[in-house]
């Protein structure tokens, strides 16, 4: 018999052990065969002849097999990818390499495993069960189409607090609107990669605050109004052009736009749409439009006068061709801006409109019994669901077509109180830290009494099962249909209160004669397109604009970008000195987090090291903090190579697994000053350049070839005794100690 084309051999008889003794193990291969089988079985270097317990993945029956099934995937996934061969962790010179690198099998199934992204255990738990709340939301949210990220990517100017944010997902443009009467026009490029809104123009569009701005449905137009002048103008989105100023002779409060761009005869709106404005000073909603002479008394106006109150919000159903309104005292209602009445009856359920007849059919009268008005308002896509954000901090989502209340979300600070007092693992992703809500709910008290609280509002996503809308702990979405918040996005920007936001989701091309497709017309393949959706918003007291994202607020070596807070105005003196105090207390706070010295508490005894925080400052904060963190503690030394290193920080014990404390590989540091010129060296482990993560290594001589190769972030100080023991240890031939040793715990000294 014969094996790898060999007679009868000392590789036929340990197989043939292994047959006939199922629970064969490494302590029992050192006493049947010896040192000298170990030692023979070493210098095999060719694969194909090498004896291994690691099952190969070329070989067809271990396809089913869980490293199988991985490559199979991943193989699928990533076809055509090339990967580096290079062993995680440093190399002998090439004369040494045949005695220390793995086999073909174990670089492979190393490969595989950190494609898949492979997950440490620690303690009996994953990182990734640690981490399984916070990354559902964010699953969740990429699978709707949503930011997903706790963390604006950055932030854009006005000159002064900023009242007004509307974004139109039909042509990708955002429009802002400051106090001082400024109103901007900002272009989205939805691309993957990029998610840079980009400054278009900008109008002194009125002397004092904007009261109101609204965009037509076709996502072409934009009106604006100011409470102290009696006018409203007309903007041209598309050409970044003011096309008109209407004098008025009202003082105008709020304003929509009120004739669909869809509505049968409706050509002249492409030229002179219809604009809603109510009067701050009765009870009157107006309806203009730019293609008409009116007298100045407003007496040959049509105008609606069915309130009791003052205006408080008003909504347009574009497909019902009717106006949702709501007064200061809490009076609702529905009415055809044609004939100024209430619309027609729709009996069939699959047409656009409302079913009933009377409002005490309905639950209309809801906000007068609860005493509260409605400041905002939003429609779903669908126009079967209308949201109103009411002064009572509740918002209530309505049936439009039975008028009925469907949903009453609470949003008060006790709600959110009793939440972040909950022990229960689901009211998580509710918490932050309790100073930091402290604060929060002070200014959550303030703003109940101030008008910024008019300049929240609310939007459905494209699927409207979703609610968007700012709270004390960021921008909630909440799910209608289960009745829950399903995350909170920004919960961790410490500070902000938002106010008004903006969503974007898909991007319609416009063709040449600024036609906006419907997004029926938009393919799968086009859709793909653009799936990198944004959220922009305002926030109490600041002038900024803050964009939400898919992507984290990093720059491409993966250092927090500090600067995200771009100066496109010319800042205050003020702003420069937050913006040094920023810069300052952010490089405070890393030189916190890497420590002067750590204590390795090991089996063998206790290895003292310094870290060299100029030199390596990354590599030492990784270090630092998984140390400070514990993330060391029971961890082995899985790889000791007599004459060269002692290698550990692999919480999976056989040199594949670890990460970095910022979740994914790092840059090396490489830095003339300190070599591999002397033993007891203290360097990172690595799988090819710029893949550190969490393991490292301690030389045991001069190792001069490691230069430029691995990155420098410490020596040894105590404990050289320890390290040689360890070196020194009996080993299998995986370079892996026949008794484990390991790290007890770790003491960072900052």
């Amino acid at each position: 018999m014969t094996l790898y084309g060999k007679d009868d051999s000392e590789e036929y008889k340990k197989i043939k052990y292994e047959k006939d003794h199922p629970n064969f193990t490494e302590e029992e291969e050192e006493e049947e065969f010896g040192p000298d089988f170990i030692e023979l079985t070493e210098r095999v270097t060719d694969s194909d002849d090498r004896i291994s317990k690691i099952p190969r993945l070329e070989d067809e029956q271990t396809d089913k097999s869980f490293l199988g099934n991985l490559r199979g995937q991943l193989e699928s996934e990533e076809k055509g990818e090339n990967e580096s061969d290079d062993d995680f962790g440093p190399a002998l010179p090439d004369s040494h390499k045949s005695s220390i690198f793995r086999d073909t099998d174990t670089k492979n199934m190393i490969k595989e495993r950190k494609k898949c992204g492979y997950e440490a255990k620690i303690g009996g738990k994953t990182e990734k069960q640690d981490k399984s709340n916070e990354e559902g939301c964010e699953t969740l949210l990429e699978k709707i189409g949503l930011p997903n990220k706790n963390f604006y990517e950055y932030s854009l100017m006005h000159k002064a607090q900023v009242s007004h944010v509307i974004a139109s997902s039909k042509t990708g443009f955002v429009i802002t609107a400051s106090t001082d009467g400024v109103i901007k026009f900002w272009k989205f490029e939805f691309n993957v990669n990029n998610t840079n809104l980009e400054y278009v123009k900008g109008f002194q569009a009125h002397k004092s605050e904007v009261s109101d701005i609204a965009i037509s449905d076709c996502g072409l137009f934009l009106v604006s109004i100011s409470f102290e002048e009696k006018n409203y103008k007309l903007y041209n989105i598309v050409n970044f052009d003011m096309i008109s100023i209407v004098n008025l002779s009202i003082k105008p409060g709020k304003c929509i736009f009120v004739e669909s761009f869809k509505k049968e005869g409706s050509s002249g709106y492409i030229l002179h749409p219809k604009i809603a404005i109510s009067d701050l000073e009765s009870n009157n909603i107006f309806i203009y439009s730019s293609n008409k002479e009116f007298s100045q008394d407003g007496k040959t106006i049509p105008k609606y006068t069915n309130h009791k109150n003052a205006l408080a919000s008003m909504c347009y159903l574009k497909n019902s061709n009717i106006v949702v309104s709501c007064d200061t005292s809490g009076g609702f209602e529905f009415w055809d801006p044609d004939t100024l009445l209430l619309p027609a009856i729709r009996e069939r359920e699959c047409e656009y409109g409302i079913s009933f007849r009377y409002k005490i059919e309905t639950d209309l009268f809801e906000l007068q019994k609860s005493k509260c008005y409605s400041f905002g308002m939003a429609v779903s896509e669908d126009e079967q669901l209308l949201a109103v954000y009411c002064s009572d901090m509740k918002i209530r989502v309505f049936n439009i077509r039975m008028g009925k209340c469907i949903r009453t979300i609470e949003e008060n600070i006790s709600v959110y109180n009793m939440l972040q007092n909950d022990g229960s693992k689901n009211s998580n992703k509710y918490k932050i830290d309790h100073i930091e809500f402290g604060v929060r709910s002070k200014v959550e008290n303030d703003i109940k009494n101030t008008k910024e609280i008019s300049y929240q509002t609310l939007c459905f996503d494209e699927t409207c099962k979703y609610l968007i809308y700012p709270c004390i702990l960021g921008i909630c979405v909440f799910d209608i249909l289960k009745n829950e918040r399903v995350a909170i996005i920004g919960k961790l920007e410490c500070g902000k209160r938002f106010l008004s936001i903006g969503l974007l989701q898909i991007h319609c091309p416009i063709d040449k004669t600024h036609q906006v497709l419907n997004k029926s017309q938009i393919t799968g393949s086009e859709r793909s397109k653009h799936i990198n959706p944004a959220i922009i918003c305002s926030s109490l007291d600041s002038n900024r604009i803050y964009v939400f994202s898919k992507h984290l607020p990093l720059l491409e070596n993966g250092q927090v970008n500090l600067k995200r807070d771009i100066f496109n105005e010319i800042p205050s003196e003020e702003d420069i000195e937050r913006q040094k105090l920023i810069v300052m207390d952010s490089k405070k706070q890393i030189s916190k987090r890497i420590a002067k010295n750590v204590i390795l508490h090991t089996t063998k005894g206790d290895i003292t090291l310094e870290l060299f925080g100029n030199i390596a400052p990354k590599a030492c904060e990784n270090f630092s903090v998984h140390c400070f963190n514990k993330y060391y503690d029971n961890c082995t030394f899985h790889r000791v190579i007599k004459g060269f290193m002692i290698q550990t920080g692999d919480p999976t014990g056989d040199g594949t697994g670890g990460s970095s404390i910022w979740g994914k590989d790092f840059e090396d540091e490489f830095s003339p000053n300190v070599k591999h010129d002397q033993p007891f060296m203290l360097s990172m482990a690595n799988a090819g350049p710029n893949t550190n993560s969490s393991q490292f290594f301690i030389t045991t001589v001069p190792c001069p070839w490691l230069d430029g190769v691995h990155t420098i972030f410490g020596k040894v100080t105590k404990g050289k005794e320890y390290v040689q023991e360890i070196e020194h240890t009996q080993t299998n031939r995986h370079d892996k100690p026949i008794n484990d040793i390991y790290i007890t715990s770790t003491t960072a000294i900052f």
